[in-house]
């Protein structure tokens, strides 16, 4: 919410570089966070937990829907069920013109309220003025890419810039053996292939006044369509479904209004924005006929389906940061709605579209305050929504400095999560299951405590936190029979672990970084392990840089896994990985990479085995 020092901040803030990404050679934000400090985005087959072809979302264990992702401060519209919610996001947002992304961790829910449970992924995008052209192409096991970036620069007090990107995402397969509520899946999966389009423009007025005004507008698309076919099945002998295919269309339109200004006492910030999304999906199923005695098997396994969904979210906020001596003050509010017109909330036939909204207000309260060797964060948060009433999210954080070097700090707050306009309102068949909603859920609810150590060393920074997460009134299918589920306050989880993180400079051209999570996440009633977790994760990094305009960059990583918990099983693995980039002064650059070098594969979680990748740019 404010501009603050890393040092000072009491949170753990990580800051992923648009020079991080390139010497990565991620192609898409996903694949910038891969190695973001206790951060799980793991893929997996369809019945547990995450959806074909995407990637969970989990920061401290906690789940994806539990998890904000915002750009520029900024919600978009996206799919609202807990299988869904944040999976594609990230995928979707093109990275030439990401600046950074900040990675939040422990609670947040006081500044922005519903959703930050577990923490904020906030990605943050360039802002016009600074002349850049920037033309690419990406090649690669995973997908094909072309992209580009102009911004001419500032002419007067006006600026702009132009971006695009399309990628084809190409077919992986992967063998499955399973069975589920029954049901027996043998053959192949090929889960999420197609093509992505993007296009955006930005633009920026300043006023050039003394109070340094400016407005910024921008407008995005988005297009995908995207197929996946899955593995046949059986139960007792008979074909439910055979040769199936999945054909998903998305168009996605982004825009925004912002009015900033900066008095030297006050730093001020009004947003508009409006967020929609239109998905079409279609399923083929070539199962032979059912006797008609299975009717209500033949219509959870249906030999064709059609699905429609429009997501909207519109919002206003608005806040002010005051100085005052030893304070940092910051006040605040927000509106916003979200909307879903779509033919899973109908209770009729398939081709019947209704649709739910919800709206919510909030007004919160934060101070920076900074005295001696103490900084101290209270923030308080009221929010009140129309499907459930009033709710308080208090926080307080505090950084004591032990010396100049080493840093005490601590965490505590409270987060909820909203219950979703599908969770409440869905009424959905497919792959035989029936999901039904529950207009009387309750927010989820979680108290979160972290205490931590920090130093830096010249060069050389460290840190290692205790974190604690108590999360209540958990939103999950419940089952009312083999079949038919809905959704109801259940649960009680309890997450807790470790998080260490260390960076060294080996010489003046190689740095070594390194993360640990350990992670124990329970089901406080029944004591069993929360499923799509690991255990421990270590991730190890060495980046190399000659600092030449005419030279080489590269960066070598391994990250493991120990006692992933998925499907019932327990899995343990590492991915190795290494770029390497050679620069022709600042017009050219070449970055060839290996994802995976020893070629691990396991179908369960969608892990294809060794993958290349060459990324050629030209810039002016």
């Amino acid at each position: 919410r404010v501009r603050t020092a890393v040092q000072d901040t009491s949170r753990y803030v990580e800051i992923i570089t648009s020079k991080d990404m390139k010497r990565r050679g991620a192609s898409n934000v996903t694949e910038a966070l891969e190695t973001a400090l206790g951060l799980d985005m793991a893929s997996g087959s369809q019945d547990n937990g995450t959806v074909m072809g995407s990637h969970q979302l989990r920061l401290r264990g906690m789940n994806s829907g539990q998890t904000l992702v915002l750009v520029d401060g900024r919600r978009l519209a996206d799919e609202d069920t807990s299988s869904t919610k944040n999976m594609y996001l990230l995928s979707r947002l093109d990275l030439s013109r990401v600046d950074r992304i900040e990675v939040l961790r422990g609670p947040a829910g006081a500044l922005y309220g519903s959703d930050a449970m577990g923490g904020v992924i906030q990605v943050i995008t360039k802002k016009p003025g600074n002349k850049e052209t920037t033309i690419g192409s990406h090649l690669g096991s995973r997908e094909n890419s072309v992209y580009f970036f102009m911004d001419p620069g500032r002419e007067g007090r006006f600026a702009w810039s132009l971006s695009g990107r399309i990628t084809k995402l190409r077919s992986q397969d992967f063998h499955r053996d399973s069975t589920s509520r029954g049901i027996h899946y043998e053959g192949r999966d090929r889960p999420a292939y197609g093509t992505e389009r993007y296009l955006s423009l930005d633009s920026l007025y300043d006023f050039q006044n003394r109070n340094r005004n400016t407005l910024r507008f921008g407008l995005d698309y988005f297009n995908e369509t995207r197929g996946s076919d899955f593995a046949d099945a059986t139960m007792r002998g008979l074909v439910l479904q055979k040769e199936e295919t999945s054909r998903t269309r998305w168009n996605e339109w982004n825009s925004f209004l912002t009015y900033e200004g900066n008095t030297g006492r006050h730093e001020y910030r009004g947003n508009l924005y409006y967020s929609r999304m239109r998905k079409k999906n279609s399923i083929t199923n070539d199962r032979p006929p059912l006797p008609p005695y299975l009717g209500m098997v033949a219509s959870l396994f249906p030999s064709e389906s059609q699905d429609r969904a429009f997501y909207q979210v519109w919002g206003l906020s608005g806040q002010d940061t005051v100085s005052a001596g030893p304070h940092q003050l910051t006040y605040g509010g927000s509106f916003e709605k979200n909307s879903y017109t779509g033919t899973r909330l109908s209770d009729a036939a398939s081709s019947d579209e209704r649709g739910k909204s919800q709206e919510k207000g909030a007004l919160y309260l934060s101070d920076f305050l900074k005295t001696g060797r103490f900084v101290l964060t209270p923030s308080l948060r009221l929010e009140r929504g129309n499907s459930y009433g009033y709710v308080f999210s208090p926080s307080l954080g505090m950084t004591m400095a032990i010396d100049s070097h080493t840093r005490l700090k601590a965490n505590w707050g409270k987060g909820f999560r909203a219950p979703t306009i599908s969770e409440m309102y869905l009424h959905f068949t497919h792959m035989g299951v029936m999901v039904n909603g529950n207009p009387s859920l309750t927010p989820e609810k979680s108290r979160n405590f972290d205490v931590g150590l920090e130093w830096d060393r010249g060069k050389s920074s460290g840190r290692i936190t205790w974190f604690e997460n108590r999360v209540s009134h958990l939103i999950d299918l419940t089952p009312i029979t083999s079949r038919l589920y809905t959704y109801e306050n259940v649960n009680r989880a309890l997450l807790r672990g470790l998080e260490f993180s260390i960076s060294h400079p080996l010489s003046s051209r190689l740095t070594a970084t390194g993360g640990y999570t350990y992670l124990d996440a329970r089901d406080r009633d029944t004591e069993s392990r929360l499923p799509n977790r690991s255990r421990h994760t270590l991730t190890a990094r060495l980046s190399y840089d000659d600092h030449r305009d005419y030279g080489y960059t590269a960066e070598f990583w391994d990250s493991l896994k120990d006692g992933y918990y998925f499907d019932s099983q327990s899995y343990t693995y590492h991915l190795l990985s290494l770029s390497l980039s050679r620069h022709w002064g600042k017009a050219w650059n070449l970055t060839t990479g290996l994802y995976n070098m020893a070629n691990k594969k396991i179908s369960p979680l969608y892990v294809y085995g060794r993958e290349w990748f060459l990324t050629l740019e030209r810039h002016w």
